[in-house]
This record gives C-alpha cells, structure tokens and sequence, in this order.
C-alpha cells in the first residue's frame, strides 16, 4: 500500500513484491499510511461487533463458540470474529495488548478527519464502542 510519486513506486516495486501482495499504489506520500490507519479502524469496528454478537446471542441462549463455528463460514465471517472466536468469545484476552494499539490508530484517523473536515461516518462511533468493551478510550 504504497504512497508517493508513480515513478518512484514503480522504481521500488520490484523491493515491495519481495514482502507484499498485491501492490497497489494508493495516491500521493502519505496514502498509504492513512490506508493502513483506515484498515485498522474497520478492524477494531469488526472486533466490538463480532464480540457484541456473541455475547448477544450467548444471551439469547445461543452458545457463542457454536455461533462463531457457523457464522464463520456464511455471509457474516470476518478476520475479527475468527480473532474473537478464538480469543474466548470475548475482547477481555484481545483487549489488553491489542487495544491501546487500536486506539491510537483510531484517534490518529478521527484527527486526520476532524482536520479535514471528513465524514467519519459510523465507522468512529463503531470503534469507539469496540474499544469500550476493550477498557479503553479513545
């Protein structure tokens, strides 16, 4: 996910496909980083939803190991529900080493937005409440 002038990707794509797949160049210097920012803030969405569902369904008497094991492999899979599967059903595991990490990634994309006046949409709100449940605070 690389930033920066065509030629100088172009130059250095050869040193990126030795570590990475696919190679898409995502606009000027910077680019990539907000794209990797951005990536993490849907992730840690991904995270308090998976987590908020398995404890719904654990409440509605619907074990939550069981429900990850059939969710997993219909429409509403995800990285993040296999990650809290496999944490336990909960972000009590995740959370302590994994959540101030999300949150700086979170507050740096809410700052890159209030800067430039963008929309940041439910994707914030849902974060933010992914961190809650990760005893943390953006």
């Amino acid at each position: 996910m690389p930033g920066g002038d065509e030629e100088t990707v172009e130059f250095c794509r050869p040193v990126f496909a030795s570590y990475g797949d696919p190679i898409v160049h995502l606009g000027p210097v910077g680019a990539g980083l907000v794209t990797k920012l951005l990536n993490n803030v849907l992730f840690t969405a991904h995270l308090g939803a998976a987590a908020s569902l398995l404890t719904l369904g654990g409440s509605l008497g619907v074990d939550p190991v069981r429900l990850a094991g059939v969710i997993s492999h219909g429409s509403g899979n995800s990285f993040a529900l296999q990650r809290v599967a496999d944490a336990g059903g909960t972000l009590d595991r995740i959370g302590a080493h994994t959540g101030p990490l999300l949150r700086k990634d979170v507050a740096l994309i809410a700052s890159l937005a209030a800067a430039g006046d963008a929309p940041a949409g439910a994707v914030l709100s849902a974060a933010d409440a992914a961190l809650a449940l990760m005893n943390v605070e953006r």
